[in-house]
């Protein structure tokens, strides 16, 4: 099945608020990546959290990348379930629990000052 993945950016922007989003880290599909995927998506199934493989965002830069290398996370930053997804995925000091997977929050200011990459021939200018 053929399915569009969309930067994270672009999701914020769509759904006009900040997000949160856990962050990948390591080669797409190698070392432990997919077990710990599934692991993380099967997390978020068990417990209830709707959730999409997206494109990380780099304000300053782009990434060409092999395979989207970030989740984003259906709740809302201010609601119960956010304080729930700290709690699995950050430790009291605010590190990782899981090696090489942080959770992340992008703001829709953010979102909305890089818009330009919304532009249907705006990665043609880099491809």
């Amino acid at each position: 099945m053929v399915r569009e993945v969309r930067p994270i950016d672009a999701l914020v922007r769509e759904i006009g608020r900040d997000a949160a989003y856990l962050r990948l880290s390591g080669r797409p599909y190698g070392d432990g990546w997919t077990k710990r995927l599934e692991d993380i998506t099967g997390w978020l199934e068990k417990s209830n959290f709707g959730w999409e493989r997206v494109y990380d965002f780099h304000p300053d830069h782009f990434e060409i990348e092999g395979a989207p290398t970030c989740i984003y996370i259906g709740v809302r930053p201010e609601s119960p379930a956010m304080t729930k997804m700290v709690r699995h995925f950050c430790s009291a000091d605010g590190s990782p629990r899981i090696a090489g997977v942080t959770l992340n929050m992008l703001s829709l200011s953010v979102a909305i000052k890089h818009s330009e990459r919304d532009s249907p021939d705006f990665w043609d200018r880099y491809l």
